[in-house]
């Protein structure tokens, strides 16, 4: 009797706290229930982005400038608020873009970005790292390799083996190279800085999109499974890419987009991404990009876990749903 009398105590106090702890650290709620010392809250800032402890690191780079390459710039603008809005830090992002197009004399909408049509203006509220002549080759690989000195104090990754990165790219390139305002990046030394970060242990797993013509050809045969790196392209080796929201009302004569860009950017600021992965995220993008042949490189394990492990946690807020359904002359 007394034994009943006691798990009746037992019960009613401790059950419903371990219940508790499951349910909370089980939501999609930006704090977690952690036990040490003693119980309590933590958020995801003291507990890290990943279940490992480690967080999420992004560098978001535009490589041209003018213009004519509007679409570049608003691209990175765009991924820049969906990583925020899913909860990466804005301190582990950093931004490389010329930052000549909002304040373009040519722009209608002064001060403004736009990556759809009568969509959001994206441009607002983006921190940029790097901007006119700094967006260059040598940086970009301070940046990736986490050399301040090469950098000149600017921000840097400060990634640990056990962080994920993810690193997007949105520009013109050819067979075997990409391209910066006044020099291009070779597939060659992308693959250097690559190993040398793996060899650095900058990170656990990293995630790689490229947005350029021909940007197949700077992963094929190039990404041993071992680096744990998974690269997505927004066309093969031999092929363009191609930009889209092309010559409308909303701004004649450009492109707001790139339609590789704009559709992978939509599915992550609408679909779950605690539950979609980035093979799932793949084949919609790859279906909606009918223009080229949206391509996948290196370690295929990678792509079976869930975009939020590198494009945030957090649930953001939807963005106004706004299709790609019309490209009138396209470019690349």
């Amino acid at each position: 009797m007394h034994f009943f009398f006691l798990f009746a105590i037992f019960s009613s106090i401790f059950l419903p706290l371990t219940w508790s702890r499951f349910s909370i650290y089980g939501s999609s709620s930006a704090q977690s229930f952690e036990e040490d010392n003693e119980q309590r809250f933590v958020t995801y800032e003291e507990r890290g982005d990943n279940a490992d402890g480690g967080n999420i690191w992004a560098v978001l780079v535009a490589g041209s400038n003018g213009w004519i390459n509007y679409r570049h710039q608003a691209d990175i603008c765009h991924a820049y608020h969906t990583l925020t809005n899913h909860g990466v830090a804005k301190e582990r992002i950093i931004t490389m873009m010329f930052d000549d197009i909002a304040n373009n004399k040519h722009n209608p909408y002064p001060g403004k970005i736009f990556n759809e049509p009568d969509g959001k203006d994206v441009y607002a509220g983006v921190k940029i790292d790097y901007s006119g002549p700094d967006v260059n080759p040598e940086n970009f690989e301070a940046v990736l390799l986490g050399d301040e000195q090469r950098s000149e104090g600017k921000p840097v990754l400060k990634s640990t083996e056990k962080d994920k990165v993810f690193v997007y790219f949105s520009d013109h390139g050819a067979v075997g190279l990409i391209g910066f305002p006044s020099a291009d990046l070779t597939v060659k030394e992308l693959t250097q800085t690559l190993k040398a970060m793996h060899k650095k242990k900058m990170y656990s797993e990293l995630t790689f999109y490229l947005e350029a013509c021909e940007s197949g050809s700077m992963f094929d045969h190039t990404l041993a499974q071992s680096l744990k790196i998974y690269a997505v392209t927004a066309a093969n080796g031999d092929e363009s890419s191609w930009g889209c929201f092309c010559d409308s009302t909303f701004l004649p004569g450009n492109c707001l987009g790139d339609l590789f860009s704009v559709n992978w950017m939509q599915d992550s600021d609408q679909e779950n991404l605690h539950t979609e992965t980035l093979q799932t995220q793949f084949g919609i993008v790859r279906k909606e990009t009918n223009r080229s042949h949206v391509m996948h490189y290196g370690d295929m394990q990678i792509q079976e876990e869930h975009v939020s492990e590198f494009m945030g946690k957090q649930q953001a807020e939807k963005w106004d749903e706004n299709q790609v359904k019309w490209m009138n002359e396209c470019i690349e």
